[in-house]
């Protein structure tokens, strides 16, 4: 949910109709270059945007395609079938999504408004996409305002612990 929620955040702060927006999420195995679907957590991610009535769609080249709509319910599509994303999240670092240079993310775009672009797996780097207008944040990278973001998540998932053994136990000491 903390990504989710926090790409919501970067779309309505660059503008974006959230409800009516084009979300990509590149990756859905449980790893890179592997075809293991199995306790993926981009399952996730798609169901919170879902709730929200956001359009996701999948790219995966190396998931099984019957599977994923077996599993989970989803259907993945090609990398040349994304146009006019609104954003785009890079959930599994394969091989094929590591090597996009920034000029082809961004042409995977609407011209409207800021790009917003999720590096979960940290695989880019900010200053790769200085020359365009993107929104861009990592998970992991020790850059402007990414470590606020690790403190506030492993501070949030403490006061869901702390909450979670007050509710059951009584005491915060489990």
């Amino acid at each position: 949910e903390f990504v989710a929620s926090r790409l919501i955040k970067q779309m309505i702060l660059a503008g974006k109709d959230v409800r009516n927006a084009k979300v990509y999420l590149l990756g859905l195995t449980f790893k890179e270059n592997c075809p293991d679907i199995r306790n993926t957590r981009v399952v996730g991610i798609i169901q919170y945007l879902h709730e929200y009535g956001i359009n996701v769609q999948i790219v995966d080249p190396w998931a099984d395609r019957a599977e994923a709509a077996k599993e989970y319910g989803v259907d993945i599509i090609d990398i040349v079938n994304v146009k006019d994303a609104d954003a785009i999240v890079l959930c599994v670092a394969h091989k094929e999504f590591v090597a996009l240079s920034a000029e082809e993310i961004n042409a995977l775009y609407s011209s409207e408004g800021k790009n917003v672009f999720f590096d979960v797996k940290s695989a880019f780097s900010k200053e790769q996409f200085k020359d365009y207008n993107f929104s861009y944040w990592s998970l992991w990278k020790l850059s402007e305002g990414v470590v606020y973001e690790e403190i506030s998540f492993w501070k949030n998932l403490m006061l869901w612990y702390k909450f979670t053994c007050l509710s059951i136990y009584g005491d915060v000491a489990c």
